[in-house]
């Protein structure tokens, strides 16, 4: 089992494993989906199996001056991506990540993840499904009520028409729009104030 939540400026999504079942939730979108995930992307590990070498070409000046940093790249066919690992100068936890994904021809997208907190005790109250309760299982949408569902949803963030066709979504689309991109609509493109 395993629990992840992400918070941001407009809400909170993640994933939760309970009793083999995995569940994806979005709760800016109000929606959920089954999925079949039976483990959580680790880009730590990921760097140690990859044996990725230490690079120096995007170390933060201020991350320097208040913590031990290492990075690395890892360069993909189309992206980059840099990872800058800041560790507490005397007790040596990690206490945040930044990851800086690069894609030719796009604005770098950068996600900041700061450590609150690590421990071995285990927090049970988090492994519940309680939650999908308040929340709509997008798979179980039929085509009318996911188009109901999604406009409904873009009204409220303030997705425009035009937002949603230069996002290549028109009315026909919304009717069948997996869950992915029609969260990537709702944060490309909503609560833009």
């Amino acid at each position: 089992d395993f629990f992840q939540l992400q918070k941001n400026n407009i809400g909170e999504s993640g994933m939760v494993r309970v009793d083999d079942k995995t569940y994806d939730f979005n709760k800016v979108c109000g929606i959920y989906q089954n999925v079949t995930t039976t483990s959580l992307d680790n880009m730590i590990e990921s760097v140690v199996d990859e044996q990725l070498p230490m690079t120096n070409t995007h170390v933060n000046e201020q991350d320097l001056e208040k913590y031990d940093v290492e990075e690395y790249t890892y360069t993909g066919d189309t992206y980059i991506t840099i990872l800058d690992f800041c560790f507490n100068k005397e007790t040596g936890d990690l206490v945040k990540y930044t990851v800086t994904y690069s894609v030719e021809g796009e604005d770098d997208m950068t996600e900041v993840r700061e450590i609150a907190e690590m421990s071995t005790e285990i927090d049970e109250s988090v492994f519940n499904t309680d939650f999908t309760e308040s929340l709509t299982d997008f798979s179980s949408l039929t085509e009318d009520q996911r188009l109901g569902y999604c406009q409904g949803v873009c009204n409220t963030a303030g997705v425009t028409t035009d937002e949603m066709y230069e996002f290549g979504i028109d009315t026909d689309k919304l009717k069948t729009i997996p869950y992915d991109d029609f969260v990537s609509l709702v944060y490309t493109y909503g609560y833009n104030d």
